[in-house]
């Protein structure tokens, strides 16, 4: 198991608020999934590691890893499946059912059509959709890039849906048995479990889309490469705004790419290569707090509770889109970390 260092900082972000920073020896954390308000879950190259959500006390406190477990190959995607149990992908096609408290595998499923994993998340307590892995074709050959609804009672294929042109990084569930994937093809679907064909597509983005996430009223946010973060009306198709700094002439939310969004009640949360990550206000679409993380990119930022956000991040700016990396390639450039923010005091 590997051992994590742990640091206790208060300054380092813009101004004086309680922050908790961990050092850890993984390559960039790909993904932060919160598992409630007293854990949490990250993926870092090839580990799954279950936290304890530290408790801040003016500025220090400190993570408690209760486990660890390693994979053949690299574990991009994590996600809750229920109270009690979380749902980790990988890009070698392995998707895990795991105890939350125990770390115990309940639930084991080797895709072998070699798309791999690149996003699982859960629409129901026995369904997850994935979506196909970036596996370079120097790497792994040739393969094409599908989205696909697992049944975890019977361990098959439900329905595979195909269109997509490029990996598969985000799923989010939408309602009446629909859900919609955003793809490094610079689109994002909507789809239905009762058919293989898309219901609509998207498409404005220039870049890839790393992530996509709910905003009430039948809309959705869209995080991309090309630095901007758009607002679409599921229903109908079309863009309905951004979330972008004041003034910016090309509507862009980072000065580099969004890696990921997420939101909770009226807020949204952002991560990007440019080290920040940004509260947005959904009712106005202004940003309310930017917070400076560090010199690296921030791969990923999640709401814990409405008050308190975890972020991991993915090493220097001169570690270029550390996302593309991912499969075959060097990333000991990227050692990541772990910041914990509480909002009324960042």
């Amino acid at each position: 198991m590997r051992t994590l260092a742990i640091r206790e900082a208060v300054s380092e972000l813009k101004g004086t608020h309680p922050a908790i920073y961990s050092t850890d020896e993984s390559p960039g954390i790909w993904k932060v999934c919160p598992l409630g308000t007293e854990q949490f879950a990250t993926v870092a190259h090839n580990t799954l590691n279950l936290y304890s959500t530290p408790e801040i006390n003016e500025g220090l406190g400190q993570f408690r890893e209760r486990k660890t477990v390693q994979f053949g190959t690299e574990a991009i995607a994590v996600s809750k499946l229920d109270r009690s149990h979380l749902v980790v992908g990988t890009v070698g096609g392995m998707l895990q059912v795991q105890n939350i408290k125990t770390g115990e595998v309940t639930n084991s499923i080797q895709e072998g059509y070699g798309y791999g994993f690149g996003s699982a998340v859960p629409i129901s307590p026995y369904q997850v959709v994935t979506g196909s892995a970036p596996r370079p074709e120097h790497f792994y050959g040739k393969c094409g890039h599908h989205v696909q609804v697992w049944n975890l009672a019977t361990r098959e294929v439900q329905t595979r849906h195909r269109g997509h042109t490029g990996a598969v990084y985000s799923v989010t569930p939408l309602a009446n048995n629909r859900f919609a994937t955003g793809s490094t093809d610079g689109s994002v679907r909507v789809w239905t479990t009762e058919q293989d064909e898309s219901l609509r597509m998207m498409q404005s983005h220039m870049e890839p889309i790393y992530s996509t996430a709910k905003a009430g009223n039948g809309k959705l946010l869209t995080a991309s490469e090309d630095r901007s973060i758009k607002l679409w009306d599921v229903e109908t198709g079309r863009q309905q705004g951004y979330l972008a700094e004041p003034g910016s002439k090309r509507r862009r939310a980072h000065d580099m790419p969004v890696y990921d969004v997420s939101t909770h009640r009226q807020m949204a949360l952002s991560a990007s290569g440019d080290g920040h990550i940004k509260l947005w206000d959904m009712r106005t679409h202004q940003v309310g707090k930017r917070i400076f993380v560090n010199n690296g990119s921030v791969l990923s930022a999640q709401f814990v509770s409405d008050v308190k956000v975890i972020a991991g991040t993915g090493g220097d700016l001169e570690a270029s889109n550390p996302l593309r990396h991912i499969t075959g390639a060097e990333l000991t450039e990227n050692d990541g970390h772990l910041g914990f923010f509480d909002l009324r005091t960042a």
